[in-house]
């Protein structure tokens, strides 16, 4: 009796054995078919994708809302960029250089003054040439009055 159940306890630990080894080629062999799966081009794509919609869920409203706030700051000063860059060629096209216009921007300036004010000021100082006196009002340029003024 006992060789026959040492018989049955041997067949029981081949066939637990064999069985164990069929297991692990088993894990073995679905691994490597996992892994060939998981690095596949397709596979890689879709885990892309995931990842993206997963990322635009997880984001709270209010960063979406201050994100789209700082895109339309970034279009616009674009667009204020663009339009710049427009402007200055059109002043180089026109005036050779910024320098240029704003050269011609001081001769304007400089020329209005001229008109409404130097005017006013070079009459008084040719009637006190041909006096000898200054008029009423004549402050004059802080220089010494001429020689026919002056008491001596």
């Amino acid at each position: 009796m006992l060789g026959k159940l040492d018989h049955e306890i041997r067949d029981t630990e081949l066939r637990i054995a064999h069985e164990r080894q069929m297991l692990v080629g088993s894990l073995q062999h679905t691994g490597h078919q996992v892994r060939e799966t998981l690095i596949s081009p397709r596979a890689l794509a879709v885990f892309a994708a995931a990842g993206f919609v997963l990322g635009d869920f997880m984001r709270s409203r209010r960063r979406r809302g201050r994100e789209r706030a700082q895109q339309a700051k970034t279009i616009k000063s674009s667009l204020f960029g663009l339009l710049l860059s427009g402007a200055l060629a059109l002043v180089k096209a026109r005036y050779g250089s910024p320098w240029g216009l704003a050269s011609a921007v001081l001769q304007k300036t400089n020329g209005r003054r001229r008109a409404s004010g130097a005017g006013e000021e070079a009459s008084r100082r040719t009637e006190a040439d041909r006096t000898g006196t200054a008029p009423p009002g004549y402050r004059g340029n802080g220089a010494d009055p001429p020689r026919s003024a002056r008491v001596a």
